[in-house]
């Protein structure tokens, strides 16, 4: 994953260095040109595609395991066990506690 971050990284780094130098050349030779013929006037547009980030591709996966949990979370639940098991949680705090107590009693 961090491979492929990496390489997109480098790609992205390499076109906007093209896209600054062609940017620079098409400047320098605009400015040459209105120099020489005041009537014309150029406009270079620069168009950059890029293929499909990481981001994008893994975006099927996310929405397919987000989906998952909404399913997980909708499930029916028995909120009497889940009491039960808050109230035992609270039990087994409290003895720790209660533990931790006498050990610091000299």
């Amino acid at each position: 994953d961090d491979d492929i971050d990496l390489a997109e990284l480098q790609e992205v780094v390499e076109v906007v260095t093209t896209a600054k130098l062609i940017t620079k050349v098409v400047t320098g030779a605009s400015a040459t040109i209105t120099v020489a013929a005041p009537t014309l006037t150029t406009v270079a547009t620069l168009t950059l595609t890029t293929a499909l980030s990481a981001t994008k591709r893994r975006k099927g996966v996310d929405e397919a395991y987000t989906r998952e949990l909404k399913v997980e979370l909708n499930k029916n639940i028995d909120w009497d066990e889940v009491i039960d098991q808050v109230k035992r949680k609270e039990k087994e705090d409290n003895a720790v506690m209660r533990y931790q107590a006498l050990k610091r009693k000299p």
